[in-house]
């Protein structure tokens, strides 16, 4: 039997009160101080209490192998979507590599780290990995966007990259955290997204009241149908993120049809899910 809390219950009543019927996840991850399974568990029970009905599960760049993913959502395959990674230090022969490693294991996109990974986007190895990536329209690829406010060297440096990029479908992740007027107007870009995972928590758990209402802001002067809901889980709790994000969407102005395609109908277009 499926345990439903009582919260989750009244979330679920509010949120279809909203038109809102249903729920993806387009951000998280399985720990990787647990072993594959049980966190796998753990994720399956944090969803079905906050009522999502998939989520993408990304890997941490040298964390997570590609095949632990993929076994992974393979047996899930009715609620996770899995997501691989690779190497840009390794070029044009790296990005073959991955895009066969994906194909292979039934991955449905790319999560790429360059803080974590330590690549930077004026070497010429990562410059050939991301134009042989670029020759794929079919292919998403999830980019971690998080910056500090003295970030700003680094955020210009990546966004101009990001630009370039012509046919891959691209999801900022964080939407861009402290730098977030510098990163959201790029989603008026056809093959960009953003999605809005932690950064609402961080903005709010330090109190960062002025930043948060900036972020919302910023967000409604773009299209609703280029922003993706997302938790971050487990590094915030996936039925919290989905409060405190329609807590404050609301408060910005977003209506019922815009919050739906925010929480399900934006990437399940972008992901090509039916």
């Amino acid at each position: 039997m499926i345990r439903t809390t009582s919260r989750a219950v009244d979330e679920h009543e509010e949120m279809s009160n909203r038109g809102i019927h249903m729920i993806i996840d387009g951000h998280t991850h399985i720990s990787t101080d647990k072993p594959t399974a049980k966190s796998a568990s753990i994720l399956l029970e944090s969803m079905r209490e906050a009522g999502v009905v998939k989520s993408v599960v990304l890997p941490i760049p040298g964390k997570v192998s590609n095949k632990a993913i993929s076994g992974l959502c393979s047996a899930h395959l009715d609620k996770l979507i899995g997501f691989g990674w690779g190497n840009p230090n390794e070029g044009a022969r790296g990005a073959k590599k991955t895009l066969c490693e994906l194909e292979t294991l039934s991955l449905q996109g790319l999560k790429l780290h360059p803080r974590i990974q330590g690549f930077d986007f004026k070497d010429r190895h990562v410059i050939e990995f991301f134009k042989e990536l670029d020759k794929h329209k079919e292919l998403v690829i999830i980019m971690d966007c998080w910056f500090s406010d003295k970030d700003d060297a680094a955020c210009k440096e990546m966004m101009n990259f990001v630009a370039s990029m012509k046919k891959t479908k691209i999801i900022l992740a964080h939407a861009g955290g402290f730098q977030y007027n510098k990163i959201i107007p790029f989603a008026s870009k056809k093959n960009i997204f953003l999605d809005i995972s932690y950064t609402l928590h961080a903005f709010e758990k330090h109190s960062k009241i002025d930043n948060l209402k900036g972020f919302m802001v910023s967000l409604k002067k773009i299209p609703s149908s280029k922003i993706i809901f997302g938790s971050d889980f487990p590094e915030c709790d996936i039925l919290e993120s989905i409060k405190l994000s329609k807590k404050w969407l609301m408060s910005g102005g977003f209506d019922s049809e815009e919050l739906d395609r925010i929480y399900v109908k934006n990437i399940k277009r972008v992901l090509d899910i039916r």
